[in-house]
This record gives structure tokens, sequence and C-alpha cells, in this order.
């Protein structure tokens, strides 16, 4: 079966139960990259989305974007932290 974000197979039917299980083990994108040089990208990227959303701090939607963007750098924070190269 190929691996994808879905893996979708119109001959077979949810009821086969090895179906399902293979559709279970999907392939997803990996929420940190593995090297520094793009780490630090992506801490840079959600911080200036943060220091953006915080400007419109008095309208609901900076407050929610800049609340999902300072959890996301944070995350991103401490996984640049445990890279090694």
């Amino acid at each position: 079966m190929p691996k994808g974000f879905l893996n979708v197979c119109p001959n077979h039917h949810l009821d086969d139960p090895q179906w399902v299980g293979q559709l279970i083990a999907i392939n997803l994108a990996p929420l940190y990259i593995k090297n520094r040089r793009d780490g630090s990208r992506l801490i840079s990227s959600a911080l200036v989305v943060f220091t953006i959303a915080i400007t419109q701090n008095q309208r609901q939607w900076g407050v929610v974007v800049a609340s999902i963007s300072a959890l996301v750098s944070l995350y991103w924070g401490f996984a640049y932290h445990n890279l090694n190269n």
C-alpha cells in the first residue's frame, strides 16, 4: 500500500480488518526539522507571526493568533535546544 497523507483504496471495504490496520498506519509529516539551520528559520518565522499578531491584541483574532504562535515558538524553541547539529 503506498504511503501518504491518506491511503484510500477503492477496492477495499472498511469491514476488512487488515485494510483498517493499514489505514491507521498513516505517515504524517514531522512536527520539527532535524537540523539547526532549518530549525532557526522555523523559530524566526513563528516569532514574526507572533510579533504581528500581538500588535493586534485589541482584536479577538490577534489574541488567538498570538497565543497559538507563542505556543508554537516555545515548542520549536525547546526542540531546537535539543538538536545537536
